[in-house]
């Protein structure tokens, strides 16, 4: 193995899971569907998911689970304890590469929370709002207007319209 790549455990062996459950949001800890997704599919996924995405990481590998239990586990593994786990990139740029990867596919549902949790994680509004403004050189300006608009929902929502300067929510119509 070369000294720039990771173990085969990728961070497993040096993650600590009574430091993590520090930064779990107290409602997931509350959460009477927590435990029994950890016992099934693991501590170190899930543990990952309620970092990067309090509230909303429980329901979906709750919602999968009842679906597929075998898929939520490949799910959960693949993506949370082994991918968002790696520690190459910070959980801040991992989010923004997601809102990109999100709005190349134009699937906005997802962007949204990701827009959200990259906010969680430290990004700016203006760090958001550029990764979203570069998407529109290769997948155009619709695409682009539409992430802008659910971006500025979040932000309202949040009461941090003002950090990128208190803009309309959506451009006028032109009504003639």
């Amino acid at each position: 193995m070369k000294r720039s790549q990771l173990p085969l455990d990728g961070t497993a062996s040096q993650r600590n899971r009574a430091d993590e459950e520090k930064k779990w949001n107290k409602d997931d800890v509350a959460d009477p569907r927590l435990q029994p997704l950890i016992d099934k599919h693991g501590w170190l996924g899930v543990s990952t998911g309620l970092i990067m995405r309090p509230h909303h990481h429980i329901n979906i590998l709750h919602w999968i689970d009842a679906m597929d239990s075998h898929f939520a586990g490949l799910w959960e593994n693949f993506c949370y304890r082994d991918m968002y786990s790696r520690g190459v990139v910070d959980n801040k740029t991992r989010l923004l590469c997601m809102i990109g990867d999100c709005l190349a596919v134009g699937e906005s549902t997802n962007a949204r929370g990701h827009m959200r949790g990259a906010m969680r994680q430290g990004a700016t509004p203006r760090e958001v709002m550029e990764v979203i403004l570069q998407t529109s050189a290769n997948f155009g300006m619709p695409p682009a207007w539409h992430a802008l608009e659910n971006f500025l929902e979040i932000l309202a929502e949040d009461g941090r319209l003002g950090e990128v300067g208190n803009p309309p929510m959506r451009v006028e119509s032109y009504s003639k």
